[in-house]
């Protein structure tokens, strides 16, 4: 997030602290994956749910024309 200017950054952060109530019913499911998709603008948050442990672990953040083929292509 370090080459994000402040507003987006801050706009992405109230998304992100949204996640703490009820994450299952935010965001959409991704496809064939267990992760789940957070619209922010023109950027994307994807995230995974550990239910168990009562935890939301934030795995990538990126623009919505790469965010999918640079999510593969670290996690694939």
């Amino acid at each position: 997030m370090k080459k994000l200017d402040e507003p987006l950054k801050s706009k992405i952060k109230d998304k992100l602290r949204d996640l703490t109530e009820k994450p299952e019913k935010k965001g959409k499911l991704l496809k064939y994956t267990g992760f789940r998709i957070l619209k922010v603008g023109k950027y994307r948050v994807i995230y995974e749910i550990y239910m168990e442990e009562k935890k939301v672990v934030i795995l990538f953040i990126g623009h919505r024309k790469r965010v999918y083929t640079d999510f593969s292509r670290i996690f694939f």
